[in-house]
């Protein structure tokens, strides 16, 4: 179960990183900074207000 989600999640946020710099897709700063995290790292308060509630009501 933890895999199939873990491999869903994975693909999710693949999918919102490849609409988000197009406008396609809008996102609260937290979960903006998320989608952006390889380019640009997380400060901690950034970091830890990514919580599941956070992430939830996006997907």
């Amino acid at each position: 179960k933890n895999i199939s989600v873990t491999w869903l999640l994975e693909r999710a946020f693949e999918r919102a990183r490849h609409l988000y710099p197009s406008g396609q897709i809008e996102a609260d700063s937290t979960v903006a900074a998320w989608l952006q995290a390889p380019q640009c790292p997380l400060s901690l308060d950034t970091y830890l207000a990514g919580d599941d509630i956070v992430f939830t009501y996006h997907l």
